[in-house]
């Protein structure tokens, strides 16, 4: 998660940083620490016997102290030590304390230092002097600091990531995954929450949210699912009257006399099959979004079901001056499907050529059988298809320019209720545009072994 990366580079710079602070601080307070343990350790090394020694034999009493630290003896009237190896003794440092002003005087400079203090009333041995570089104590002590500040460091890192990051990485993307299920089925039922901070009261407004989108998705649902049977029982209730209507333009037509009732008879007619197959095709959809699914039983022969649909879009074709033709191999040809949904699409397909198409047109539809596919093609030289509608045919809704100057009324469900029936028979629906003019419509499925 980015989240986790953006803290972690934060949490380790920010470690880093205070680590080098610490050790900065360290130092200071290392070096001032070294500068008082050394004074502590000589005043206390130097008792009443180094005092005596020193007495002894001024010129060549010496001592070390702690670290590289070396003690010489001064006396405190001259400032001035009887040893020739002690080095000057500072006037201005020595000089408070050789005149009793004060009874010891320590001056650091970087990590050495110097130090005097009184040990006698007067004599070669009235002062005590002692000097350092803190060459011995600098190395340990910058290990000391730097191994402290490296510890700091990590741990301050490794303690933010296991208290700070991952428990709010965890809980964010606990957050993330709630909002990627949100409105699902089954909800936020496993999502974390119970405490009252931020992350907590977003999850509990995740949850109402949740609620809330289940809940308006199944009243939709159910609005849908009424919607849809509603469809379905006024389509098949409507079924029978235009059926009668149907049968009585048709005769209506044979039986007139001149050619412009005819021709208004014909475009009547035109009008009922289509609002017929409209209904019917609501009726169908309303089953598959009920659950319908293609019968198991086979269709023996494909041709017979095929002769229905072809006269009855050779009878409208007569009154609209378009010739429907079929042609099919003599054997039958068994399918898996449904007779209904093959029919249903079948008509679609013709009726589609046969309205869209000009007066004195063709349409053939050709049954034929390729090695163990079956294959029914529908071909019209009707006014075609563009190449950019052709890639949208059989979408919801969608209807070419033609079709909308044709037929402003329609609603593109013919072509759309025909891809949702092959798709669950299994068979595949394509379209090809002609040239110069026409659509061939082709529908593969498998054949069933004999």
């Amino acid at each position: 998660m980015r989240l986790v990366g953006r803290l972690s580079r934060r949490v380790l710079v920010t470690s880093a940083l205070t680590g080098i602070v610490a050790a900065a601080v360290t130092l200071v307070l290392a070096r001032g620490a070294v500068g008082a343990w050394i004074n502590d350790a000589i005043r206390a090394g130097h008792d009443a016997q180094a005092q005596a020694r020193c007495v002894s034999d001024p010129a060549a009493w010496t001592e070390r102290g702690p670290g590289d630290a070396r003690v010489f003896a001064y006396d405190a009237a001259t400032l001035r030590s009887h040893n020739p190896a002690a080095p000057p003794l500072d006037i201005a440092l020595a000089g408070p304390v050789a005149q009793g002003e004060r009874d010891r005087v320590l001056s650091r400079t970087g990590t050495g230092g110097t130090l005097v203090f009184r040990s006698a009333p007067s004599g070669p041995c009235s002062l005590v002097a002692a000097t350092w570089s803190g060459t011995y104590t600098a190395g340990p002590a910058t290990q000391l600091v730097a191994s402290a500040a490296v510890f700091t460091a990590l741990s301050g890192a490794l303690l933010s990531l296991l208290l700070v990051v991952w428990p709010l990485a965890r809980r964010t993307r606990a957050l993330a995954l709630a909002a990627n299920v949100l409105g699902e089925a089954h909800g936020l039922t496993g999502a974390p929450g119970g405490g009252d901070d931020e992350l907590d009261t977003a999850l509990a407004r995740l949850r109402l949210a949740d609620a809330r989108i289940r809940r308006d998705a199944e009243v939709l649902r159910e609005r849908s699912t009424a919607l849809q049977r509603h469809l379905g029982d006024v389509a098949h209730d409507v079924r029978t009257p235009l059926s009668a209507l149907q049968l009585t333009l048709e005769h209506l037509a044979d039986e007139a006399k001149d050619h412009a009732t005819r021709a208004r008879l014909a475009q009547a007619l035109c009008e009922c099959v289509s609002v017929s197959n409209i209904t019917e095709n609501l009726r169908l959809q309303s089953l598959v979004e009920d659950g319908l699914q293609p019968t198991t039983r086979p269709i023996r022969d494909v041709a017979r079901v095929l002769e229905r649909v072809v006269f009855r879009a050779q009878s409208l074709g007569r009154r609209t001056g378009i010739a429907v033709e079929m042609a099919a191999p003599d054997a039958p040809i068994a399918i898996a499907g449904d007779e209904l949904f093959l029919e249903r699409c079948v008509t679609n397909l013709l009726d589609n050529a046969v309205r869209f198409g000009d007066r004195g047109g063709h349409v053939a539809l050709v049954l034929a059988r390729c090695a163990d596919t079956f294959v029914i093609t529908v071909r019209d030289d009707g006014p075609g298809v563009t190449a950019d509608a052709l890639a949208r045919l059989g979408e919801r809704a969608f209807r070419t320019d033609e079709a909308r100057q044709r037929d402003p009324r329609g609603s593109g469900l013919g072509l759309a209720i025909t891809r949702a029936l092959c798709d669950r028979c299994g068979w595949r629906l394509s379209f090809v545009s002609l040239e110069p003019r026409g659509l061939e419509v082709t529908l593969r499925g498998s054949i069933l072994s004999p």
